[in-house]
């Protein structure tokens, strides 16, 4: 099935201007006929899946804390108790 530009930029909820972006950098393929540009559904859907991006949570620590974020430190916990006396 084939979709103008309005009616493809309404389904998937992207501006005229971005599909128009796509389709000049040759990103999207279109059918031209006459003055009218027409999107097939297939081709959309393709586009859209190729640039899914998927987030992982990041590991936490026994505590529930970020494991990737820099640990905090107490100023001098780690010579306390090590030093002359």
């Amino acid at each position: 099935m084939y979709l103008s530009k309005r009616r493809a930029g309404e389904t998937s909820s992207v501006s005229q201007a971005t599909l128009n972006r796509w389709i000049e950098r040759g990103d999207l393929p279109v059918v031209r006929v006459g003055a009218r540009i027409l999107i097939d559904t297939k081709d959309l859907r393709a586009f859209l899946d190729s640039h899914k991006e998927t987030r992982t949570p990041k590991p936490k620590n026994d505590d529930g804390a970020d494991a990737t974020a820099p640990s905090v430190r107490t100023p001098g916990a780690e010579t306390a108790g090590h030093g002359p006396g």
